[in-house]
């Protein structure tokens, strides 16, 4: 059965305006080259790619997955709004900046 690559933690600061804490995300990735961002939905976790993480890298690609904040090995963070769509979304291009700089190619998102 696949399996994911180890996951890396990766720390991020809070966005402009928020004054929640920094935030510590569990990332697995695998390849090198153009990056592709795969994104869980509830109640499902990274773990939920490992099917796909192997041929993405294979067919040239970087994929990029996080567990999502509350899940999986990433931090938690008290209250609501701390989980609406502007924290999750940029978070996940966050941690694309934060590891190589650059943007990614594409995000694929399930729920």
């Amino acid at each position: 059965m696949p399996e994911l690559p180890p996951a890396r933690r990766i720390t991020l600061p809070p966005r402009d305006g928020d004054d929640a804490a920094p935030i510590t995300l569990s990332v697995h990735e695998q390849g090198s080259g153009p990056a592709v961002v795969l994104c869980h939905g509830f109640p499902e976790l990274a773990y939920s790619w490992r099917h796909q993480v192997g041929p993405i890298a294979d067919a040239g690609f970087r994929a990029i997955v996080p567990d999502q904040r509350g899940y999986g090995a990433s931090d938690a963070p008290q209250g609501t709004t701390a989980y609406d769509m502007e924290h999750l979304a940029g978070e996940t291009l966050q941690a694309r900046i934060a590891r190589r700089g650059r943007l990614p190619l594409g995000m694929v998102a399930c729920g």
